[in-house]
């Protein structure tokens, strides 16, 4: 008689990580872009700005092959035209926080600690890059607005 408790010829690991891609992908589209969202800063007379990096970031993290991260980040800036210069360079920005966060492994990310570390180590490679390409330091900080390990 057939086995008839799967319903397809996929493994059970496969099939979770297929349905973990498929909900990635699906929470990806249905984000839209943030345009430039000005704030006043606690404490400042200035205003905050911030850049939503679109789409949502999803890399494979360091170490067994079957982990992934996906996060929606944002950018912070008190000039305007420092993070008009970032959305022109969005697809490089992306790039970078990319690198960056493809060389983490999960248990790096597991603390408040490390997710710290690895935010950190993300916002100076970002600013190196605008600092080089645009000759200012236009980012003050990134943040993970969501962040989730699979």
């Amino acid at each position: 008689m057939p086995d008839t408790t799967r319903s397809s010829g996929l493994t059970p690991r496969i099939g979770r990580t297929l349905a973990a891609w498929l909900l990635a992908l699906s929470a990806s589209l249905l984000c839209r872009p943030v345009p430039l969202l000005a704030q006043t800063a606690p404490g400042e007379g200035g205003k905050a700005l911030y850049l939503k990096l679109y789409p949502n970031v999803i890399v494979n993290l360091k170490g067994r092959g079957d982990r992934f991260l996906m996060t929606t980040a944002a950018v912070r800036g008190s000039d305007e035209a420092g993070l008009a210069a970032a959305k022109h360079h969005m697809p490089a920005l992306r790039h970078a926080l990319i690198m960056e966060l493809s060389t983490k492994q999960a248990a790096e990310l597991s603390s408040p600690e490390g997710r710290k570390k690895a935010r950190e180590q993300a916002l100076t490679r970002i600013q190196k890059f605008l600092e080089k390409e645009t000759g200012r330091k236009s980012i003050e900080d990134l943040y993970f607005t969501d962040l989730l390990i699979e």
